[in-house]
Parts: structure tokens; sequence; C-alpha cells
């Protein structure tokens, strides 16, 4: 997709709305520009993490869950049937050194 865009003044650009759409952004959100050794720039929508989710994208945490869903794809899982029971069911998976504790 090739679309001009004539610099203002200050230095202000409009993007076209082709260009809003493409880039899935709306008024009000954040872009950083991304300049390479060729001389080029590219436009990079930002999502900015609320400080209470930052956890979330931790490299650590993001190794967790990816570990977890590949447990859940093999079929390493357990099932339980009611809430009483999973506080023995997790005293036996340290028992047994298993689980997210047991490594």
């Amino acid at each position: 997709m090739g679309v001009s865009i004539v610099v203002g003044d200050k230095g202000r650009v409009t993007l076209p709305e082709s260009v809003r759409k493409h880039l899935g952004i709306e008024e009000g959100d954040e872009l950083g520009v991304e300049l390479s050794a060729n001389g080029t720039a590219e436009l990079v929508p930002l999502a900015l993490i609320p400080r209470d989710q930052i956890w979330f994208a931790h490299s650590e945490m993001q190794e967790r869950i990816s570990e977890a869903l590949s447990d859940i794809r093999s079929g390493r899982t357990s099932r339980i049937g009611k809430k009483s029971d999973v506080r023995a069911h997790l005293a036996g998976l340290k028992k047994k050194g298993g689980g997210a504790s047991g490594k």
C-alpha cells in the first residue's frame, strides 16, 4: 500500500483513513517511530500496558503461561469435581514433587 503524506507546519502529518484502518489506530492512540540505518522510518502502534497488568508481559510469566498451555494441549491436567477437593489435590502434587512449585 503506497500512500503519500505531506509534512505540514511544525512537522505535523495527517495519516489518511486507509492508513489508520490498516494500523488499527484511532484518535489518541500512540505511535512509535523506529528509525533504520538506511534512512527509513517505520510507524509502530504502541500498546501501553497498565501498571497492574505489567506482570503478564514479563518473560518469566510468558514462559510459565506457554508451559501451562502446552500441558493443557498434551492432556497433562487433572479435573477436580468439587472446590473442597482442590487443597487435597494440591497437597498430593506437592508430596509427589509435581505441579508449579515442584520443579
